[in-house]
């Protein structure tokens, strides 16, 4: 890939690993309803004042979704994420923003506020997939991920599980983690080998 690409590519991404709860698709209309009530959750907006703010409309979900396809694979990489026991969305994450011309990437990530999801290691299964496909698929040198402060339990997974450094964004207020290659392989050597399969789906 690079960044003269301009036609989209949508896809489905799964995991190899036997265990995998999750697989992870290219958003289409008939997801915003979900997206837009996730959005609206308190338990998921604390940390994203826009999604807490009138601006933040079902409409404007719709348009965004739009967005994303025309995007896909080209300056972003927005993906569902699917809970492969019930085939129900359960959150999204991908790269906000790619760049080929420079190997970079900006990873975001939101899943539902259910007890039955949160804190039961689904964050970090997800991640380590975009992860790999970051840096064994799209040929990624760094991926990005920034959070406000408040986020705590953000924080702890960013710190804790995968072992970022992180840094304070004076200018913006807010925390930076950054993973590179030589970051992936040496996780990888420590026995988190995550794999990803790719398949692409019709636009």
């Amino acid at each position: 890939m690079s960044s003269t690409e301009t036609s989209p590519t949508l896809v489905k991404l799964s995991s190899t690993s036997p265990t995998s709860r999750v697989y992870l698709r290219s958003p289409h209309s008939t997801d915003a309803v979900n997206l837009f009530t996730r959005a609206k959750d308190p338990l998921c907006n604390t940390y994203v004042p826009f999604l807490q703010s009138d601006k933040c409309t079902l409409e404007g979900t719709y348009s965004t979704i739009k967005q994303w396809r025309k995007e896909s694979y080209i300056s972003s990489l927005i993906l569902v994420i699917v809970n492969k026991a019930n085939d129900t969305v359960i959150g999204d994450t991908g790269f906000q923003s790619l760049d080929f011309s420079t190997n970079f990437g900006e990873l975001g990530i939101m899943i539902d506020s259910d007890p039955a999801i949160r804190g039961n290691g689904y964050a970090v299964e997800i991640l380590d997939i975009m992860f790999s496909f970051a840096f064994n698929n799209l040929g990624l040198e760094t991926v990005s991920f920034y959070t406000r402060g408040e986020n705590i339990p953000m924080r702890t997974v960013l710190k804790k599980k995968f072992k970022l450094q992180e840094k304070f964004r004076e200018e913006k207020g807010d925390w930076v983690y950054v993973a590179d290659r030589y970051w992936w392989l040496n996780r990888r050597e420590n026995g988190v080998i995550v794999d990803v399969v790719k398949e692409e789906l019709t636009l």
